[in-house]
């Protein structure tokens, strides 16, 4: 990348994250209008997909750093290339069955197997029915959606 290519990168990106600001502020004013909330949401959401953009871009410019070099020391130790591992069950009908052999049928062996939350609370609910309250409980978090409303917000007439 050459000097004018990155001054040139650095000066969008900030403009940007300037941009990206002033809406924030915008919508933190009592005037905001939904066109403000409009704008610092899809403001937000490109800067997001950017930095999703870049985060791979650098990642793989360390893997081929680090390859070459060995790895970078640090104060607090290194940046080295680690290689992670990610295991999942191929049949879980099928490995289910094996634990269960192989514990000679002890239920709570098997339970010791399994990992946190492993039932599908929808599919549950329809088993289980009115008794599914019993085993599984619902929490809830705000967060900020986009599309229709899971609920209608019906408009009263006055009176």
């Amino acid at each position: 990348m050459t000097d004018d290519t990155l001054t040139i990168t650095t000066t969008v990106r900030n403009m940007a994250l300037v941009k990206l600001s002033k809406l924030v502020d915008r919508l933190t004013q009592p005037d905001a209008t939904d066109e403000d909330f409009l704008a610092a949401t899809d403001a937000g959401a490109a800067l997001t997909e950017v930095v999703k953009e870049y985060k791979a871009r650098l990642k793989d410019a360390q893997i081929e750093y680090l390859g070459e070099a060995g790895n970078v020391p640090t104060a607090t130790g290194r940046y080295y290339v680690a290689t992670a591992r990610k295991t999942k069950c191929r049949n879980v009908p099928l490995a289910v069955d094996a634990v269960l052999q192989a514990c000679g049928g002890d239920f709570d062996q098997l339970l010791r197997c399994l990992s946190n939350q492993p039932l599908k609370h929808g599919y549950c609910s329809k088993v289980l029915g009115s008794e599914w309250g019993r085993h599984f409980e619902v929490t809830e978090v705000q967060d900020v959606k986009e599309g229709k409303p899971a609920q209608v917000i019906a408009k009263s007439l006055p009176e």
